[in-house]
């Protein structure tokens, strides 16, 4: 299911980044699929270093294999099946562009190289083992947390965003997946 992009609210203020958060812990059942996104290997912004990390959203349906998106790739985890998508909550940009206000402007949507963008799932309510099911077709299990590294630093021009993505647990998580098939 497609829908459309997340609304920014019009004022943030630090009461409404909280409450933004407050269903957080709530069990995961459901979550609308904001954007699938798949992108080519590239030099890092400022670095000869080859990432994957530049993502952009895709249209229509998007076949779903044991690799990942058909059109993805990646730089140094090629056939990991157990890495084949990685998915990140939308809700956390809002609070980094207020934390990180000199990176503000790379925070959007995909920023993370995220394949799957949604606003609930979350590294609370999400489990390793879970298993997911993915529009019609797509059969997903969440295999491990996102190991953030120094690209996230490069990506972001902030020199320990790498650790803090990690300290405050938003790192994304990714997915093995069970059945493949297509979604958008």
């Amino acid at each position: 299911m497609l829908s459309a992009p997340l609304a920014r609210p019009t004022q943030t203020t630090a009461q409404s980044l909280t409450e933004n958060l407050d269903d957080f812990d709530t069990p995961f059942q459901e979550d609308v699929l904001v954007q699938v996104r798949t992108g080519k290997v590239k030099a890092l912004d400022g670095l000869s270093v080859p990432s994957g990390i530049y993502k952009d959203a895709r249209q229509g349906p998007v076949k779903v294999t044991s690799l990942g998106c058909d059109g993805d790739e990646h730089a140094f985890r090629p056939g990991d099946v157990d890495k084949a998508l990685m998915h990140y909550c939308s809700r956390y940009y809002p609070l980094w562009r207020s934390e990180q206000a000199q990176s503000a402007q790379h925070f959007t949507l995909g920023s993370f190289g995220e394949n799957l963008v949604s606003s609930r799932a979350n590294e609370r309510n999400i489990c390793i083992g879970d298993v997911i099911s993915i529009g019609e077709e797509v059969l997903v299990q969440v295999s491990e947390p996102r190991g953030p590294c120094f690209k996230l630093n490069h990506r972001f021009a902030a020199k320990n965003m790498s650790r803090l993505s990690q300290d405050l647990g938003r790192t994304g998580w990714y997915y093995r997946v069970v059945r493949g098939g297509d979604i958008q």
